[in-house]
């Protein structure tokens, strides 16, 4: 329960990262409350005042149709039951609203097709439905869904409808205006399944020789296109609309989309539904009326004038012509324009990647598949053609799964693609090539196995105009969403152009408004653009982003301005690329004004890996005589100190101060310099590089003279000097504050509280604790709240408080690792161990500390290690006290010890019913012994430790 309580606190500190406003979630210790809008309880609350249209308004989309399985049975359990409660109660609503407005005036076929959408159907629902319609519109969409109802029964063999229902449709037909719809359902006196597509019975009669035209293959299982198929559905049954342009990107699923449509469909009488794939014919060439002519099967005739052979072919009785595959020119326009108006009842669905730009055109874009979970249709359906080429599925790594699919956009047939590489790579190899390069999706199987994506893209790619090549050359740079203006200034081009590429699918606007190119395209149009228009387009890239760091106004060490860090993290991916492109290609002047902003941001949003990958690469590439070179060594070096990596923090250490510093260089480099020496139990010297950085910080930048001072407090605290320590602690608390620092602020309060803690003032300590807590827990510094957790362990132990000292221990050592901090692993497993050990837990206790030293030893942390042999000498004392003495003796006379931790020991050897004569140097007991002698005794007395002796005196 800990580590799922801990799990899902970083989840939500995420969230809380991702959504910086997001005020209503209140995270307290033991509970997790939302005390913003809820569409949930609104909806509920809408429902028990009889406020029908409100509730239709808050009708919970998200937990109806997009909260899929979590995996947590109970959770599960309790999602079922609250959407099927929701939907019972929405079904409700809208019941009552249409029968509020029933009217001829007043249209209802939107409540009509939300509830037909939200609710299963059923014969009470269709009657309700068939009894309500009153409107054109209405009495099309109930019978359209009749339709599908029928059909849907005709497969099931244990069920058929009421003739109840027979009679409702029936009453609904009879009354006056309305007219036999396209998909007219079967008779009410003998309720058949729809038979195929087949030409109508009269021109059976005139003409048998002619052929009907072949049906599309039966599509493979259509997953996720629920909407999209009701949305075409209910526009072909809407009186007026006569073309319907099924419209998005190659690959996205817009044939699978139509041949499931055209099975579907159940003909009318004196109707014909007919299928035409475009996609192997030259209509380029040809036209699109001469081959739809060879199509239908009318030969050619000295009698015929023009297009005569529409008006004796499509003019006679309702035709749905659907059109897969449609390439759009003007001449095709102006065919497409002919058919229209020659035929009056004639409807078109056309499949295109592109606008058709005419006037009667309803367009229904389609996007990637839904891919956000294990249950996503991206993820099933990947798993379906993973299953397809044998791949043993069920031990398939869902997760990798979903990261693939999202990937890829959901788009159908890069997943296919994709997954039939199942057969020889693992997903956890699918996902490592597909985030190198797009060059799986250049082979692979699909249903179509002569499309590949790569040929998707390099067919649109030829169809592209120069301006337009240029533009999207310039967009795919860009790696997240971008406003109207930005694309402007990236593509270097005019409004039109990039509506030219909106029509091609290949830009699109997201959800917020903003503008993107999937990740997946980006990927294949970087492949194949020309290279010089493509380096140009990332030196834009990089000059605008890098321009745009620079004038928002600084962000400095230890400041956290909420407004200014939302600005940057909303561009911050851009701005990585671009710096990384300046240093590629060699526009180091672009760094200097972007720099302050650059390392602010990176080390108050804690992203040390990332602060120090840039700042190396920085080095590596400055001249050494360049004056950002000491500057980027510093935050090198304060990075990799973070992150533990303390050799590489050493050498950038160096490198900085042999580059003749200045001012805040200087004090930085001198502050890792100080830090280094600490950890390695070098106090002197580290006290020595404090008193440098500070003397160097004094002219220069106010809030680095803070982060200065505070290693200088610490460096004090480490000799014991605990009234220097808190005088230079409440300086930096009140600057603190005067310059909006909370971070800085947070650090002088965590310090406060050891300073208090070392004069025995421990329930102070604890109120300093409970302080700096509070304003880490603001900032989500995962670090610096289990450092307060460590501290407040020994403040707890102090004053006897064993359980509180023992939970804190363990919230420390927690946080640490699910941080990724091993080189404080150390230090907590230590505080730890001291926990378990005045709790009576003496094999964990001599476990945890023995740990404790070995990953002290690994990062050569030797304070830390002596800690850790004192620690368990005091432990051996009951049953080895010579061999305990001896580890004792080493650990108290070592000059690493910090003379806190001395003087800690010396308050407490009453205690132990050890003597300072027995601890002391020059004792006559005390062999010369190094660190490794002491380890291997410590070592070889835990063999012959019969811990269960100690147990009973324990308790």
């Amino acid at each position: 329960m800990p580590r799922a309580k801990s799990y899902l606190r970083g989840l939500l500190h995420r969230l809380r990262a991702q959504l910086p406003d997001l005020a209503s979630l209140e995270i307290e210790a033991d509970r997790i409350r939302w005390t913003g809008y809820c569409d949930v309880r609104a909806f509920h609350q809408a429902i028990d005042s009889t406020q029908w249209q409100s509730a239709i308004e808050h009708h919970c989309d998200n937990l109806v149709h997009n909260t899929g399985p979590c995996g947590i049975p109970a959770l599960d359990d309790w999602y079922f039951d609250e959407r099927l409660r929701v939907q019972q109660r929405l079904g409700t609503a809208l019941r009552a609203e249409i029968l509020r407005l029933r009217s001829p005036l007043v249209d209802s076929s939107r409540l009509m097709q939300q509830l037909v959408r939200d609710e299963w159907l059923d014969d009470t629902t269709m009657r309700f439905l068939l009894s309500q319609a009153e409107t054109a519109s209405e009495r099309h969409l109930a019978t359209a869904t009749y339709a599908r109802y029928m059909q849907a029964l005709s497969l099931e063999s244990t069920q058929q409808a009421s003739p109840d229902l027979h009679a409702a449709y029936a009453r609904m037909l009879s009354l006056p205006g309305v007219s036999q719809p396209l998909s007219s359902p079967w008779t009410t006196e003998s309720p058949q399944p729809p038979a195929p597509p087949l030409a109508s019975s009269a021109e059976k009669s005139t003409s048998q020789a002619t052929p009907t035209p072949r049906d599309p293959p039966q599509p493979l299982r259509l997953l996720g296109r629920e909407r999209e198929m009701q949305v075409v559905e209910s526009l072909l049954a809407t009186p007026g609309i006569r073309l319907v342009n099924i419209h998005g990107f190659g690959g996205v699923g817009k044939s699978r989309l139509a041949r499931q449509l055209y099975h579907a469909i159940a003909p009318a009488p004196h109707a014909e539904i007919i299928w035409m794939s475009l996609q192997d014919k030259d209509v380029a060439a040809e036209g699109l009326l001469p081959v739809l002519r060879q199509h239908l099967g009318q030969p050619a005739s000295e009698t015929d004038t023009g297009d005569d052979w529409i008006q004796h072919r499509l003019a006679d009785g309702s035709k749905l012509l659907f059109l897969d595959g449609l390439d759009v020119t003007p001449a095709t326009q102006h065919a497409l324009h002919k058919l229209l108006a020659v035929s009056r009842d004639l409807r078109l669905v056309a499949t295109s990647r592109t606008v058709l730009g005419l006037a009667e055109e309803h367009r229904v874009t389609l996007r990637g598949l839904e891919h956000g979970g294990a249950d996503s249709p991206a993820t099933r359906l990947f798993m379906e053609q993973a299953a397809r080429f044998g791949a043993d599925t069920a031990s398939m790594d869902q997760a990798t799964v979903g990261r693939i699919t999202a990937h890829l956009e959901g788009i159908p047939l890069a997943i296919e693609l994709a997954a039939s590489w199942t057969m020889l790579l693992t997903v956890q190899d699918i996902q490592a090539q597909l985030e190198k390069n797009a060059s799986l999706l250049d082979s692979g199987l699909s249903a179509n196995s002569e499309r590949t994506m790569v040929s998707i893209v390099r067919g649109i790619w030829a169809t592209l105009t120069q301006p337009e090549r240029a533009a999207m050359t310039g967009l795919v740079v860009q790696s997240g969403s971008l406003d109207f203006g930005t694309a402007l200034i990236l593509a270097d081009t005019q409004p039109k152009v990039l509506l030219s590429l909106a029509n091609y699918a290949l830009l699109q606007r997201d959800e917020g408004g903003t503008l993107r190119i999937p990740l997946l395209l980006r990927q294949l149009i970087i492949a194949i653009a020309d290279p010089e228009a493509l380096r140009a387009a990332r030196s834009r890239h990089a000059r605008y982003y890098l321009e745009r760091l620079a004038s928002i106004p600084g962000v400095k060490l230890g400041q956290m301005p909420r407004d200014r860090l939302s600005a940057i993290r909303a561009m911050f991916d851009d701005v990585v690329i671009a710096w990384r492109w300046a240093l590629e290609s060699g526009a180091i002047e672009l760094l200097p004004a972007a720099t302050e902003n650059m390392l602010g941001f990176l080390f108050a949003e804690s992203r040390f890996e990332l602060a120090r990958d840039l700042a190396a690469s920085t080095v590596e590439r400055l001249p050494v005589q360049h004056p950002l070179y000491p500057v980027y060594c510093s935050f090198q070096a304060l990075g990799a100190f973070r992150l533990g990596r303390m050799e590489e923090a050493a050498t950038a250490t160096q490198k900085g101060l042999q580059s003749d510093p200045r001012g805040g260089a200087l004090a930085l480099l001198s502050l890792a310099a100080s830090r280094l020496d600490r950890f390695y139990g070098r106090h002197d010297s580290a006290l020595a590089h404090a008193e440098a950085a500070l003397a160097a910080a004094q002219d220069g930048d106010g809030f680095i003279r803070l982060r200065v001072r505070e290693d200088y407090a610490i460096c004090h605290l480490t000799f014991g000097n605990v009234e220097n320590a808190t005088r230079e602690l409440l300086l930096n608390l009140a600057a603190a504050r005067d310059l909006a620092a909370p971070f800085v602020e947070g650090r002088a309060l965590s310090l406060l509280g050891s300073a208090a803690d070392a004069q025995n003032a421990h329930q102070e300590a604890l109120n300093y604790y409970d302080r700096a807590l509070a304003v880490f827990h603001k900032l989500e510094d995962g670090y610096q709240i289990a450092y307060c957790h460590r501290i407040a362990s020994y403040a707890h132990a102090n004053l006897g408080n064993t359980d509180q000292q023992l939970r804190e221990a363990q919230l420390a050592l927690q946080g640490f690792r699910n941080g990724g901090h091993v080189h404080e692993l150390s230090e907590s497993l230590y505080a730890l161990a001291m926990a378990q050990h005045r709790a009576g837990e003496l094999q964990a206790a001599f476990a945890n500390c023995k740990e404790a030293l070995g990953t002290a030893l690994k990062f050569h942390r030797v304070p830390s290690a002596l800690r850790c042999i004192w620690a368990l000498g005091m432990m051996l004392l009951p049953t080895h006290r010579d061999t305990a003495m001896v580890a004792m003796r080493f650990a108290f006379n070592h000059p690493a010890l910090r003379q806190i931790d001395k003087a800690y020991i010396l308050r407490h050897l009453g205690q132990m019913n050890v003597t300072l004569d027995e601890v002391a140097p020059g004792s006559a007991h005390m062999p010369p012994l190094d660190l490794s002698g002491a380890i291997q005794i410590l070592l070889t007395a835990d063999v012959r430790t019969d811990w269960s002796t100690l147990l009973p005196q324990a308790s």
